[in-house]
């Protein structure tokens, strides 16, 4: 567990996750789709770096910055920061939030 993360690469990626949100809505696609893209990009992040890391092994040692073990940790939460707007955003659409269709479920169960 990671009890290391910095302010700074919070900050960073917060400002990615904006960046992020504002292209998706670029799309038309609307702020609860942008946000589960933006979040889904930030998943993929998080999920690559363990196989970038082995690749670079060789390589690590020589790098001048902690990349890209030091962002894992703040990939993560902002992952779970977004993934949780959307699904707040998803609820208060909801005319009945008692009422879950079959993709609902799916999503709560991802």
């Amino acid at each position: 567990m990671d009890f290391n993360n910095k302010l700074l690469n919070h900050i960073v990626v917060a400002l990615l996750s904006v960046a992020l949100i504002y292209v998706f809505s670029l799309e038309g696609i609307g702020l609860n789709r942008s946000i589960a893209a933006a979040s889904f990009v930030l998943l993929f992040l998080t999920l690559i770096i363990g196989p970038i890391m082995k690749l670079w092994r060789p390589i690590a040692d020589y790098l001048p910055w902690d990349m890209p073990w030091s962002w894992r940790g703040e990939l993560g939460i902002w992952f779970t920061v977004l993934s949780v707007a959307h699904v707040y955003l998803v609820m208060s659409e909801r005319q009945s939030p008692t009422v879950l269709r079959l993709a609902d479920y799916l999503g709560l169960v991802a």
